[in-house]
């Protein structure tokens, strides 16, 4: 097995000779390398045996399973110019604490350049000598150990081994010195809170079923870390297996939690995590502690007046705000537009609809409704394919929003009269009872009569659905799928975002006009 020999490691062959051990990412790629890449100083072997095979096919040109991608190299870092951390605040990432405060366990993917697989910055040579250190104390053993490497995954090890050997010179040329191939991929944001400063725990940042826990009053906040990792997955061209490599973010909460608003947010999205996720986390360790913190600071540095929007947000906002949602009747009464605002232009319906709708300036009583997450950031729910007909739900382009009202009864209505006609003419949101996408969809739609499957509501700005014989983790969430589609989300996990489809919460916005 691969992980039982690492430990044996062989001197840097050329031309990794001149390279430093601390700019390889990872030790597990190093050791391999060490191993695997041919040496001038040694005859290539001649017997067959599976690390050879393997090796064999390393360098082998590009093939329809593995397409040849442009990577935009970045010559001016060097060992001496790694960019200095953090220039990214992860901990504001809308996947971690959104607008609507409640932590959604979804997947939040979002695409992700080729080119920006994997980041160095200034941190990278003490975190790779930390990583060298837990893996000498722990040793490599695949349960126990510090790198879990199990036999079943050899040759899919092997060929991440030999990407990063393409990719790393090409990305990095001033590091490494070699081209590249690569497949598609995605990124995501993760996060867990560190109990005290420290990069690697041999016991793992989470609980379990049946693990204990209590509440520890020692914790010292002014060592706790919010833990934030940059993580981005990949599909192996060769193997087909699936790799994620993680860049981690620390940030000590005493230093981040005095930014207006971040307390807050961060805060109110720990208060309400689901009792199994909260459980998984970590949170009855260090919840009374951290988060009568955060509370307490929460006071101290408020929100700036246009933080706005989320499930429990009740106070004034001007709108302008990039993830902010308004709230009708805290709102401002004179609506603020922005500085440089955008004409709309609305297309009429072309299957013989006699609607005319309602034009782009928002009338009395109705809403927007958009999503404010990538990669649907300020798409607006609206009736498609065509505007103010009856056919399928769609997040799509803010110049053919909807307007929105909910009833008393759940029901959720499209206005698509003009102005001043009357009576209104309204469209009603419907979701189908049969699910979907093994069991993770309901469909959305719109028609002329009343829903009779469930009802909608507001959480705060948040749009919700529920129905009494549907269980749901969170009531506000939501996939938009191929062709703009929007589905109710009956998933319990991350993993579970179907293909071509993309998690979102969506949110009402009031003012005067839909922009992006």
């Amino acid at each position: 097995m691969l992980a039982d020999s690492l430990h044996n490691i062989l001197p840097l062959p050329h031309p990794f000779a001149s390279i430093s051990i601390s700019i390889l990412l990872l030790p597990l790629t190093l050791h391999i390398l060490w191993r695997l890449l041919p040496s001038p100083h040694k005859p290539t072997p001649t017997t067959t045996n599976k690390h050879t095979k393997h090796r064999s096919s390393f360098y082998t040109p590009a093939t329809p399973d593995s397409p040849t991608i442009t990577i935009t190299p970045l010559p001016t870092i060097t060992p001496s110019t790694l960019p200095s951390l953090p220039p990214d605040r992860w901990y504001l990432d809308p996947s971690l604490i959104s607008p609507s405060r409640i932590y959604t366990p979804t997947m939040a993917l979002r695409p992700c350049a080729p080119s920006d697989w994997l980041r160095l910055d200034a941190l990278h040579p003490a975190r790779m000598a930390h990583k060298r250190h837990a893996l000498r104390t722990h040793g490599w053993q695949a349960v126990g150990g510090a790198m879990a490497c199990r036999a079943e995954a050899d040759g899919a090890v092997e060929e991440l081994v030999a990407m990063l050997a393409a990719y790393l010179p090409a990305r990095f040329p001033g590091l490494f010195f070699k081209k590249v191939t690569a497949d598609r991929l995605v990124m995501r944001v993760n996060w867990g809170i560190n109990e005290r400063e420290e990069l690697f725990f041999l016991d793992g940042t989470h609980l379990y079923e049946g693990d204990e826990a209590s509440a520890d009053p020692s914790i010292d906040i002014d060592q706790v870390q919010l833990r934030v990792e940059r993580q981005v997955l990949r599909r192996l061209p060769k193997s087909g297996a699936i790799c994620m490599l993680t860049k981690t973010y620390l940030y000590r909460l005493v230093d981040i939690a005095k930014e207006p608003g971040v307390a807050a947010r961060l805060g109110g999205m720990l208060h309400k995590l689901p009792e199994k996720f909260a459980f998984y986390k970590r949170k009855p360790v260090w919840g009374n502690v951290v988060l009568a913190y955060l509370d307490e600071m929460a006071v101290k540095h408020p929100a700036l007046a246009t933080d706005g929007g989320g499930t429990d947000y009740s106070g004034s906002s001007a709108c302008v705000s990039a993830y902010s949602q308004c709230q009708p009747g805290t709102a401002s009464k004179t609506l603020v537009t922005s500085a440089t605002p955008t004409t709309t232009t609305v297309t009429a319906p072309t299957n013989g609809s006699t609607a005319t709708g309602p034009g782009t300036t928002l009338q009395a009583g109705y809403l927007w409704i958009r999503a404010v997450e990538d990669p649907n950031f300020h798409k607006y729910l609206q009736s498609g394919p065509d505007l103010y007909a009856a056919g399928t739900a769609v997040i799509d382009v803010y110049t053919q929003a909807g307007q929105f009202a909910l009833d008393a009864d759940g029901q959720l209505a499209q206005l698509v009269s003009a102005p001043g006609e009357t009576p209104e003419k309204l469209l009603y949101a419907h979701v189908a009872g049969g699910a979907t996408r093994d069991g993770r969809t309901l469909a959305v739609t719109f028609a002329e009569d009343k829903g009779t499957y469930g009802a909608f509501a507001w959480q705060g700005d948040a749009l919700t659905w529920s129905a009494a014989n549907v269980t749901r983790p969170n009531l506000s969430a939501w996939y938009v799928c191929e062709d703009q589609a929007l589905f109710v989300n009956l998933g319990n996990y991350l993993y579970e975002t179907p293909d071509g489809c993309a998690d979102e919460t969506i949110h009402y916005y009031n003012d005067a006009t839909a922009n992006d």
